[in-house]
């Protein structure tokens, strides 16, 4: 019996996933689009934010590719939440200089904002205290249009509105194997073989080795980052008012240890951020020997050491001495003490690192004749899947053609 090819398959159901099978049933209703995940739910990964940000796009250079996906992506989320009863709540965020070498930075930021037509204050202490009374700080910027909501609703209500365009998500679904072919391609699964005519790798944490067991080479390693968390005691979340974020450091993700208050009112504090010593390392104790000697044969690892081993020995002593963690938090909210933090769950962020140690930070896509990888999706991904996804499905649009 003569099996027929999907038109396209897309490995990994995290929102990314997801979105990009969203708009490719709507934009093309004849196409047959499968998602395969290996986990048994979708965005168990790094799409699992209860206590997600949609990011108002002041880090990011204005006029940028990364800023205007972000601005439309923003848009295209609210329309989503709006459209689908998804809670979302705009509740501004404060970036604050807690240091006099800080005040330049964020003095650069409140000026990329103004050009980028973001609403934002630049602030001193006094009326730092009216919005968020229980912080310090030099000066702060205050960013009006940053929101909250949960992507995991987000991807649960894709996941049903999927099923409902006829679009199938294979959970528990892992890919073995990949083999390109002139006219299709073979992926070998833990449930057998399937044919797509076209392919979308979409994995995040193994977007990497995904291309790998395709047959294709890249100089771009995916490096797993944990990062440890915990939440303020009930009591005392009024410390938090809504999203408190320090300056970021040039040449890093903007994170930082920080504040963010939830849809449902909790506060999580955090990332202290750490290698992972496996790619899906939640916890201090997982090591995969294979996956750490990979990431020790890779030169770019040796060269981010080399530039960033400072910064990297006090964020894993934080990850690992909760006094440590909490002095930090204490540049932003003073008051906090040790037991008034419960641990959280980690989180994990797949960083894609160039053979010369660079942190990579735009949007990354590997082509062939049939495949399409999605080698790197970095912050904002989330806030800007759905525009992510028409950039991706633009390359497929091509072909379909």
């Amino acid at each position: 019996m003569e099996v027929r090819p999907y038109d396209v398959i897309i490995i990994g159901g995290g929102i990314l996933g997801l979105a990009t099978a969203w708009n490719l049933v709507n934009q093309y209703p004849g196409k047959s689009v499968v998602v395969m995940e290996k986990e048994p739910f979708v965005a168990m990964h790094q799409s699992r934010v209860s206590n997600g940000l949609l990011h108002s796009g002041i880090y990011y250079v204005p006029g940028s590719p990364k800023a205007a996906t972000c601005a439309e992506g923003r848009a295209e989320m609210i329309r989503f939440c709006q459209t689908n009863d998804i809670p979302l709540k705009t509740c501004g965020k404060v970036i604050i200089a807690t240091d006099q070498s800080e005040l330049f930075q964020l003095q650069e930021l409140y000026l990329r904002g103004k050009r980028s037509g973001i609403p934002c204050e630049l602030m001193g202490p006094a009326r730092l205290k009216e919005i968020e009374p229980h912080a310090q700080g030099l000066a702060a910027l205050h960013i009006k249009s940053t929101a909250i909501l949960n992507y995991r609703l987000v991807c649960d209500k894709l996941l049903a509105l999927l099923a409902q365009k006829g679009c199938y998500v294979m959970l528990n679904t892992e890919v073995l194997s990949i083999k390109e072919m002139p006219t299709e391609t073979l992926i070998l699964t833990n449930h057998g073989r399937h044919y797509a005519r076209y392919l979308i790798n979409c994995s995040g944490l193994h977007a990497d080795r995904i291309l790998h067991i395709a047959g294709k080479k890249t100089d771009v390693k995916i490096i797993s980052f944990r990062g440890d968390f915990y939440r303020l005691r009930d009591e005392v979340t009024d410390l938090c008012k809504a999203i408190i974020y320090p300056v970021p450091i040039p040449g890093l993700a903007p994170l930082g240890a920080h504040f963010t208050r939830g849809i449902d009112g909790s506060v999580e504090c955090g990332p202290a951020a750490a290698l992972a010593l496996a790619r899906e390392a939640y916890h201090r104790s997982q090591i995969n020997p294979k996956y750490l000697l990979g990431i020790l044969a890779f030169s770019g690892f040796w060269w981010l050491l080399g530039e960033y081993w400072t910064t990297g020995v006090a964020e894993t002593w934080r990850a690992s001495n909760k006094d440590a963690f909490v002095k930090k938090l204490q540049k932003l909210i003073p008051e906090i003490k040790n037991n008034q933090l419960i641990k959280a769950p980690s989180a994990l962020r797949a960083q894609a690192v160039s053979l010369d140690g660079k942190l990579l930070q735009d949007l990354i896509v590997k082509e062939s004749h049939r495949v399409v990888h999605v080698l790197n999706a970095q912050s904002p991904s989330a806030t800007a899947c759905f525009s992510i996804a028409k950039i991706i499905i633009h390359k497929l649009s091509k072909r379909f053609n």
